[in-house]
């Protein structure tokens, strides 16, 4: 048996000869949807592989929007009538509390750290909620009324569509652009690479006579300006953008129609489809009753559409553009929100002890995923601060090998992947330290990298090295991850 000390490794790849590997175990990708349910003052949790309403969550008064921490574990829902947010633990399917907000909230977006939650109140005012403080610690005026509002995969920009088109930055809380586009914006999407928001919007038209349309603005957000805007004819409501980013989902809800002999609006029934390579109308499916929220599957196989008259959600194939079925939700069924992929991971191996009694702990969040470009980040807490460090990994599995004469131990198979050098930062001889890295960022910008280019779901053990000069190595070791990463 040999060990290696990696202050000794010249190459970015170490053999190193260690034990055989220990069993393991991995979790699927999350495939729940939380539905809004006006009326009983609840959230209806769909599960999307059996296509039924497996549980039911109490909330507020008046339940309009969900939104999640990108590590799926918190769900946060806007309660309209009774002014507050209310926090869902999505483990245990309940409410720990609620937070009291501004008037009618609707829309939520909630940070990649999950710190803050962004709230879409009355009279176009956002709201920023603290997650720990439980409290509002900003406001952001947009100048214009309520509606959606979709926040870019850092956090740096949000998007509003209410009344007119904002852009706020996030860092000084302030709006940077904005535009004014028909009668009223209602809602707004991301496509998944942030290049562009859809935001719908109706137009009332008063000369010569009385009329209405509805189109879909196209925003540039390397530039803030408008792009291109595909007119949907009917007014639309809810935009949805599939996770794939093809294609743009719309719900079309009244059509404005003059006979000559009497004019109204018409209930539309339809959620419409438009290409983003295009920017056109590229197809449309008909519902029992009008459209209210749209959700995306993961794989953007399926289009989930409440449809609050018919109390169902529709489950549109992406493909055919067919209803291939309804998930009956007792009340009224409002707004529908994806839970994230969240990739479950196995801790395993036991941590060092460090010289001045720290024992560090690798935890991950988000969804490990190749080709995704980030949202999968690993962290190593509790190392002495003022450390250099690093992660490493392998795809051979996990090991237990000493690592010298300490209390550290090796617990990675060889050969291993070692990524760049950080600094722990905290306080020299405290445990305060800490080493951070988004996986799928790593992978995205190293594509030589151990293991790349993981065209098929590959097991990835992952551990904390870090120097501790007094000890018999002059470094230490964490215990070790275990998750899989899909292609």
């Amino acid at each position: 048996m040999t060990s290696l000390s990696l202050r000794a490794a010249s190459s970015a790849v170490l053999a190193l000869s260690i034990l055989p590997a220990a069993a393991s175990a991995f979790a699927a990708p999350q495939t729940d949807a939380y539905v809004s349910v006006s009326g009983g003052d609840r959230v209806a949790v769909l599960d999307t592989v059996t296509a039924t309403a497996s549980a039911s969550i109490p909330v507020g008064d008046g339940p309009s929007r969900a939104a999640f921490s990108r590590d799926g574990a918190r769900a946060y829902v806007s309660n309209t009538s009774a002014d507050t947010v209310s926090v869902i633990d999505t483990e245990a399917l309940v409410q720990l509390t609620t937070i009291p907000v501004g008037d009618a909230p609707g829309e939520l977006a909630v940070s990649p750290d999950g710190a803050l939650v962004y709230v879409m109140v009355a009279n176009g005012v956002v709201q920023v909620l603290d997650t720990a403080a439980g409290a509002v610690v900003d406001a952001i005026a947009t100048g214009s009324g309520s509606g959606g509002i979709a926040l870019s995969s850092d956090g740096s920009r949000l998007y509003v569509a209410g009344g007119a088109i904002s852009v706020i930055d996030t860092t000084t809380r302030t709006v940077i652009a904005s535009h004014i586009v028909g009668t009223a914006a209602l809602d707004i999407a991301l496509t998944p690479d942030d290049s562009r928001a859809y935001a719908s919007f109706y137009t009332f038209y008063f000369s010569p006579v009385f009329s209405a349309g509805g189109a879909v603005a196209v925003l540039d957000t390397a530039t803030n300006t408008i792009q291109a805007y595909v007119n949907t004819g009917s007014l639309p409501s809810a935009v949805a953008v599939s996770p794939d980013g093809e294609r743009v989902y719309v719900g079309l809800t009244d059509t404005w129609v003059n006979t000559g002999y009497g004019a109204g609006f018409l209930p539309t029934k339809i959620v419409a489809t438009i290409s983003t390579a295009t920017n056109t109308y590229s197809g449309s499916t008909l519902l029992a009753n009008r459209p209210a929220g749209i959700a995306v599957s993961a794989d953007s196989s399926r289009v989930y559409v409440a449809v609050p008259s018919s109390n169902h959600v529709a489950v549109i194939d992406a493909a055919t553009s067919a209803v291939t079925t309804t998930i009956p939700v007792a009340g009224t069924p409002g707004h529908v929100a994806m839970a994230p992929r969240v990739s479950v991971t196995t801790s395993y191996c036991t941590a060092g002890l460090t010289t001045n009694g720290c024992t560090p702990s690798v935890s991950a969040s988000g969804f490990a995923g190749a080709s995704e470009g980030f949202g999968f980040q690993l962290r190593v807490e509790g190392v002495e601060g003022q450390r250099a460090g690093l992660l490493i990994y392998g795809v051979s599995g996990p090991s237990s090998s000493p690592w010298g004469s300490g209390t550290s131990t090796l617990c990675v198979k060889a050969p291993l992947q070692r990524t760049a050098t950080q600094t722990s930062g905290g306080t020299d001889g405290a445990c305060d330290g800490a080493f951070v890295l988004d996986f799928n960022t790593y992978l995205a910008e190293h594509p030589t990298a151990l293991g790349q280019p993981f065209a098929t779901a590959t097991s990835v053990c992952a551990q904390g090295w870090f120097r501790d000069p007094p000890a018999p190595k002059g470094t230490n070791l964490s215990n070790a991850l275990e998750f899989v990463v899909q292609p």
